[in-house]
């Protein structure tokens, strides 16, 4: 049977031969057609049916039983601007919905976090570490006085070096992390990490501290921190990517080093702004109806199937190359017109796979 679209009709305007409408309006009404045409369901299912053997999809964070994040401790990473911050946030919601006591942690600036988390429908604390305090709170045991250490942080020439120091803010900044892990207050502590070229040599500086600085006090620290915090068992890694090719092959990057330097593989691997198929026939259909000429704004519509079809076999690409990076689980959160809530995001994030 021959494919024939199915016209909205708030789309009249536009399907009427010789109606001229404004450049904005003819592509907002080609989207809005277009969108019907997608595979019914597309924005629901995940883009394949690829399946990893033994996964459990039900939830990131079951309350019995096995889940693709099990350490106390999640860093999630990913190249600046994918949607690391809201990854984060919604795997955050996950483990306090399970009942652990969570806590989001950023670094001097929590305004991603702070935004994520709006209508959070679960106790999530964010914790934002500013370089400073983290610094003060590393050195205070030190040197035996909270007050000693806050003078010497805020003293000018100091305050410069430490800043100078190479790892210097990488180091504290983790070993506020292992202190927020080992004062019992939180059962998960969720880290936002830093874009992903940046994210390997961070989960590295504690282990060089503690071979550099050996039998000193901050390399008995850094012998801590990577036990208490870095090793496997005691942390996990997220990595989020985009359906493009550069994007994914800075993952593939990353998931190989996180491998050749840490001995480990990303537990969870977020697939965002994912594009499902089109609707069978719909992109041959829509070139036909160009070609009788009838309807002036009939090619931006084709455009845009166009693209749309482009982005789908991008994500189909992307969804294969990421089964290849050894991660517990591969999961997908679909495009979407607008910035999705926290709760819409993991609810796609524990979606079963089709």
């Amino acid at each position: 049977m021959r494919w024939a679209p199915s016209f909205h009709p708030a789309n009249s305007l536009l399907l009427s031969p010789g109606t001229r409408m404004a450049s904005l309006d003819d592509e907002v009404a080609a989207r809005e057609t277009a969108t019907s045409w997608v595979q019914p369901g597309a924005r629901e299912a995940p883009p394949t049916s690829h399946k990893v053997v033994g996964e459990k999809r039900d939830a990131l964070f079951p309350a019995v039983g096995h889940g693709a994040l099990l350490a106390p401790v999640t860093f999630v990473t990913g190249k600046g601007g994918v949607g690391k911050s809201t990854m984060a946030a919604a795997i955050a919601l996950a483990a306090a919905r399970s009942g652990r006591r969570t806590a989001l942690v950023e670094f001097d600036d929590g305004e991603a976090g702070q935004r994520a988390l709006a209508g959070a429908d679960a106790p999530v604390d964010h914790r934002v570490i500013p370089y400073n305090i983290a610094l003060e709170q590393t050195i205070t045991p030190l040197l035996g006085s909270a007050l000693l250490a806050r003078s010497l942080v805020r003293h000018g020439p100091v305050h410069r070096l430490t800043r100078a120091m190479p790892a210097m803010r990488e180091f504290v900044s983790l070993e506020a992390v292992r202190a927020l892990v080992s004062s019992s207050t939180y059962d998960h502590v969720v880290v936002d990490l830093p874009a992903s070229g940046h994210a390997v040599d961070w989960l590295r500086v504690p282990g060089a501290f503690e071979r550099f600085l050996l039998g000193g006090p901050l390399g008995t620290l850094g012998r801590r921190v990577r036990e208490e915090v870095i090793a496997p068992g005691r942390s996990d890694v997220v990595i989020v990517t985009l359906a493009e090719p550069l994007v994914v092959q800075e993952t593939h990057e990353l998931a190989q080093k996180l491998k050749a330097e840490l001995q480990r593989n990303p537990a969870v691997v977020i697939l965002n702004r994912a594009h499902g198929p089109l609707q069978p026939g719909a992109l041959e259909a829509s070139r036909r109806w160009q070609e009788q000429g009838a309807n002036p704004h009939v090619p931006l519509l084709v455009r845009w199937l166009e693209g749309r079809d482009h982005a789908a076999h991008e994500t189909q690409r992307a969804w294969t190359t990421a089964h290849q990076f050894e991660a517990r689980s591969v999961r997908w959160v679909p495009e979407t017109p607008t910035d999705p809530k926290v709760t819409e995001v993991l609810t796609w994030l524990e979606a079963p796979p089709s």
